[in-house]
């Protein structure tokens, strides 16, 4: 009876193993750079344990700004390696990093989101999800990821909740995200604009849905209401424009929802149209949310006299005080 369960515990594990996630919360980290970090046979025991999804202040770096590596090792069952062949491989997750990751598995690049000095790109906001090719698993063996961080100031480090590693399944294989082209997306003299989308669709599979498109007012006025039929073709990439009339200088909220029988996908964002001549202040800035919980995580680790001594440092050097 005992073996019987232990089997069915085991084909089940196989059976749902591309919907688990295959980390743990044992990372290590140190401060400073160094390229051969990024190897799987360097030697991180001396490194100190890393509370991953904290920023490195909160956990033993106050006041620390500039470069962090992350390392993690981990055994991928060849239990799994059929359907990670079948879908293109493993999916890695490092939810946000404060400003400007590179991220290696078993020393290969895999993914970089930002950049360092002298070309300084944050991107502290934006969600990592990066693939991982199945020819580059080990499996059965150990394998390693290795994330070099740069932070540029403030808050550092790997923050967030959507830390994972899995199998890739549909979901993975299909992505929503808006195409627009202007930096920042603040967009100049526009009163009519038909919203770009991309969808994408890595999987062998036809998927017909439904995009379905809200846009609001900074001040939460519906301005849009949009549905358009899609047909993705198996490995196919579609673009899709959503028609707007008559908008004012402003920020817009706007969410994206694709609905299909076999997956959903949705993404908020904001844009902005002449910012700089409303009339009005609006409630909140683009991408609020996303900087007021980082906000919030960085003032959490503030030691107290903190901004005091800031002050004195600018009194001092600007001589305004």
């Amino acid at each position: 009876m005992k073996k019987l369960l232990f089997v069915l515990i085991f084909v089940a594990t196989i059976l749902t193993g591309s919907a688990q996630n295959l980390l743990n919360d044992q990372w290590k980290f140190t401060t400073g750079d160094d390229s051969s970090r990024m190897r799987p046979e360097f030697d991180d025991s001396r490194w100190t344990n890393a509370r991953i999804g904290e920023l490195w202040e909160s956990w033993g770096f106050p006041g620390y700004d500039g470069y962090g590596w992350y390392r993690k090792q981990v055994v991928i069952p060849s239990a799994l390696k059929k359907v990670a062949l079948r879908n293109g491989g493993l999916t890695l997750k490092l939810a946000r990093i404060d400003d400007v990751d590179f991220t290696w598995f078993n020393g290969k690049l895999i993914g970089q989101t930002g950049d360092v000095p002298p070309n300084y790109v944050g991107r502290y906001d934006v969600e990592r999800i990066y693939t991982i090719p199945a020819k580059l698993i080990r499996w059965d063996r150990p394998n390693t990821i290795a994330v070099r961080v740069y932070d540029h100031s403030g808050g550092g480090g790997i923050y967030g909740n959507d830390v994972s590693l899995t199998v890739r399944g549909l979901k993975d294989m299909v992505r929503l995200a808006p195409a627009i082209q202007e930096a920042d997306r603040v967009l100049k003299d526009v009163t009519d604009y038909a919203l770009p989308f991309e969808l994408v669709n890595d999987s062998r599979e036809k998927i017909n849905g439904l995009l379905k498109v809200l846009v609001l007012s900074d001040f939460r006025d519906t301005v849009s209401v949009r549905e358009s039929p899609v047909e993705l073709a198996a490995r196919s990439k579609s673009s899709i424009s959503i028609p707007l009339k008559g908008l004012k200088p402003g920020i817009y909220r706007v969410t994206a929802y694709f609905s299909s029988s076999l997956v959903n996908k949705q993404v908020k964002f904001n844009f902005a149209i002449d910012p700089e001549t409303m009339t009005t202040t609006a409630d909140t800035p683009p991408d609020f949310a996303d900087f007021w919980s980082r906000a919030k995580a960085e003032l959490a680790s503030v030691e107290p006299g903190y901004k005091l001594i800031k002050v004195d440092s600018l009194c001092t050097k600007s001589r305004n005080c």
